[in-house]
């Protein structure tokens, strides 16, 4: 088997879409697709494959119906993760809550018109994230439980607060997006004018990086390394950038610099975790850089993006790879090592739900369904379980994006 891959060169700022040819390492990859299906063929002798029948391919754990009001994966989340309007991480041992999943939250609640939550997790968020303003202060990124000292006696207490002041930009578009379109949706002026003060917040933050274009830092602190910007290409969902940028034009420039740095932190057509970028534009580090827990969300984000939206022809042709992979060994990888193309076993079942939108007509996106039927969705299994309700959300049709980042609510896509 041979592979030709078409991959970005994004050096011209004018035309930023345009490709050159990319030579894909067939030896490698035959190799890995090899271990992968080998995995696939033990996982399917392990895990019975799904019958094709003309039945509602999803899981009958969670299969009500398709009314987003009645969004069973979400309920079911809600009612062991939120407390009192927040996202706890029951597996860790701070009881944490991150800006993260207060923002996944946020939009979970939104896609499911269940204005009451979001108004919880909302006011939670602002109240203790943001310092009470999420206008004036970006969220800080973590929160939970510490030992102090009381300081009356002396003795050993909880205290419950910030543990650190950092922020996500991920995280604040995530809470931005969802504020506006919980206005546009909900005709709700506070949060439409909450959103569009937060999205300038975050803009102010934004710099430029010569042939790269203009960028958000991934947080205020600690993502300058020996004169590169360090970028996490899985914090710029297009449809995100797309909502934005109908609010205020100056987010195009961001949406072009978010491409390139997806586009160029994918050169082997598997999306890194990180990826280093010097005043040039180049990227450093990507052909060896590891692929796994963030990087999957890129997969994600770009299956989602409305096939009305240039961008997302694009990233489809970047990305085949990964998705090819997939399809070829029946789950995604846990890990890709960049320079080599080495695939490590396959990754846990909610990386699956992840290639949902690529996968969802095919054999591979049935077996998903299948795997996804065992995914534990609860505060112990935070991660996995926010996975999940994105790839399986979609792909239910709970919720979709128009090619301007417009929330969809189509009830159950074809």
């Amino acid at each position: 088997m041979r592979h030709s891959y078409r991959l970005p060169d994004l050096c011209a700022d004018e035309n930023p879409h345009s490709f050159a040819s990319f030579p894909g390492r067939e030896q490698m990859m035959c190799n890995s697709l090899r271990l992968m299906g080998a995995f696939a063929l033990a996982a399917a002798f392990l895990t019975p494959f799904p019958a094709l029948a003309a039945e509602d391919p999803v899981r009958p754990a969670y299969a009500s119906s398709f009314d987003r009001r009645g969004w069973n994966l979400w309920e079911i989340f809600a009612r062991d993760a939120l407390e009192r309007g927040r996202i706890v991480n029951r597996a860790a041992e701070n009881l944490s809550t991150t800006s993260e999943g207060q923002s996944y939250a946020l939009f979970f609640a939104l896609a499911a018109e269940d204005r009451k939550s979001f108004e919880r997790i909302f006011r939670w968020t602002e109240e203790n994230l943001c310092y009470g303003d999420c206008t004036k202060n970006l969220p800080a990124w973590l929160w939970g439980r510490s030992i102090g000292k009381d300081p009356k006696t002396g003795a050993a207490t909880e205290i419950w607060g910030i543990l650190d002041r950092n922020n996500a930009a991920d995280s604040d578009l995530w809470i931005a997006y969802s504020l506006l379109e919980a206005g546009r949706l909900w005709k709700n002026a506070e949060y439409a004018k909450k959103g569009r003060e937060l999205s300038e917040l975050i803009l102010s933050e934004s710099f430029d990086i010569s042939g790269l274009g203009r960028v958000i830092p991934p947080g205020a602190v600690g993502f300058r390394v020996r004169g590169l910007a360090r970028q996490n290409p899985s914090y710029y969902p297009p449809f995100l950038l797309k909502r934005l940028e109908a609010e205020n034009p100056a987010w195009r420039e961001i949406r072009m610099g978010a491409m390139r740095t997806i586009l160029r932190g994918s050169r082997s057509g598997f999306s890194a975790d990180w990826a280093d970028f010097d005043q040039t534009g180049t990227a450093h580090g990507v052909k060896a850089e590891l692929g796994s827990w963030d990087a999957i969300r890129v997969y994600l984000w770009a299956g989602m993006t409305s096939a009305d939206d240039p961008d997302a022809a694009v990233l489809k042709r970047a990305l085949s790879p990964m998705i090819r992979t997939t399809d070829e060994a029946g789950v995604p990888p846990e890990r890709v090592v960049g320079e080599t193309l080495t695939l490590s076993s396959p990754g846990p079942d909610a990386f699956a739900a992840c290639l949902l939108p690529w996968t969802r007509n095919t054999r591979t996106g049935a077996f998903a369904r299948t795997l996804l039927a065992k995914n534990e969705i609860s505060g112990y299994a935070y991660y996995k379980s926010v996975l999940t309700l994105f790839g399986l959300g979609y792909d239910r049709g709970i919720f979709a994006f128009d090619a301007e980042g417009r929330l969809l609510h189509p009830r159950g896509m074809p």
